[in-house]
């Protein structure tokens, strides 16, 4: 299972990938997990040290990649003002 998030500035994707991790072994399972940022590899390496997360994380996913993906891509303005 592949998962996307758009970069450190999200909080919703920090709230679900964290929720993904305290379930990951039963996920392991049964499939292979991986996660990919958007961010360069020293904000995605943070985001791993911060948090703890034990899934393979990926790092450098472009706009015109995620967008070739069909995904919704927020704009990390909105969700930092969505912040406070």
């Amino acid at each position: 299972m592949l998962f996307v998030y758009r970069g450190r500035h999200c909080p919703r994707c920090k709230k679900f990938l964290n929720k993904l991790n305290a379930v990951l072994t039963s996920w392991t399972d049964v499939m292979d997990v991986v996660v990919v940022s958007g961010d360069p590899q020293d904000k995605a390496v943070a985001d791993l040290e911060e948090f703890g997360w034990d899934f393979d994380l990926g790092y450098g996913m472009t706009l015109p990649q995620m967008r070739s993906l069909g995904l919704y891509v927020t704009d990390p303005l909105s969700d930092a003002e969505a912040t406070h």
